[in-house]
This record gives structure tokens, sequence and C-alpha cells, in this order.
């Protein structure tokens, strides 16, 4: 319960902005990684086989994930600056 408790406090007591440029970088970061890591994967077989697909099924969880960071992060600038 403490722990809940002070994770709410800290997240209270964030600056708005601060929050957005994370949750940015993050899915900037997330979505970079995850298109080098497939490019290394196709590189690496040197074709596209049953194993490669499934990589890149696998990775567009992660590129969609990254994706809501971002729009996330775009809201929060967006109301934090009265905007909305």
């Amino acid at each position: 319960m403490e722990t809940a408790l002070t994770a709410s406090v800290v997240l209270s007591s964030m600056d708005p902005l601060f929050i957005a440029s994370t949750l940015n970088i993050i899915g900037d970061i997330l979505i970079a990684v995850v298109v080098f890591n497939v490019h290394f994967h196709i590189f690496k077989e040197r074709s596209i086989d049953l194993d490669v697909l499934r990589t890149m099924r696998r990775e567009q969880v992660y590129i969609v994930i990254g994706i809501m960071l971002l729009v996330a992060s775009y809201l929060i600038e967006i109301f934090n600056a009265g905007l909305v």
C-alpha cells in the first residue's frame, strides 16, 4: 500500500511536460530498436522465411506500443499547453 501511495505522490508532483517528453523518447527509441532489429534479422538470415516473419509479427506489438506512447506524449503536451 505504501509503495502505491509513494508512486502516486511522485507522479502527481511531476511536471506534465517531463512526463510527455519521457513517453516521447521511450516511444522513439522503442520504434527505432524494433526497426533496427528487424533489419538485422533479415540481414542475418539473408532471406525472409517463417522465422523472420514470426519475428516481424512479434515486433509489430512493440511498434504499436511505441506509437501509443508517442500519442500519449502528444496529448499530454497539448492538454498542458491549454490548446484543447
